[in-house]
């Protein structure tokens, strides 16, 4: 497997939840609260995650 193709498989797309466009690719751990604000339509896009603890 070449690593083009592990990176795209590795990464995660984050899209605007109104326009569709393409904000950003990562790989995000834990967890974390994001607002971004979409360049196209102005809207803002929420992405979070809680990861509950088992303690």
């Amino acid at each position: 497997m070449k690593e083009k193709e592990l990176y795209k498989i590795i990464m995660q797309q984050f899209r605007c939840g109104y326009c569709n466009r393409l904000l950003f690719k990562g790989k995000l751990r834990g967890n974390y609260k994001l607002e971004i604000k979409c360049p196209r339509c102005k809207k803002i896009t929420e992405f979070n995650r809680k990861i509950k603890d088992n303690a």
